[in-house]
């Protein structure tokens, strides 16, 4: 989602619009599955990797507590 609206516009909107995020979240959930749905049937693949940058560029995006 950080790509769709940057680091600050997601900032802002998960405390402006947090249905919107919650939404957003659940639509690429979605397409991520159905995608999965289309592929495995296939190949099986060695290994999946789903990983998040939680540092962003300088700078942790989530705090400790």
């Amino acid at each position: 989602m950080r790509e769709w609206c940057g680091f600050e516009g997601l900032c802002l909107m998960m405390i402006d619009q947090p249905d919107l995020v919650a939404e957003m979240a659940g639509f690429w959930m979605e397409f991520v599955s159905a995608m999965f749905e289309r592929i495995l049937p296939h190949v099986v693949p060695d290994v999946v990797v789903i990983n998040e940058d939680m540092a962003y560029k300088a700078k942790a995006m989530i705090s400790r507590r």
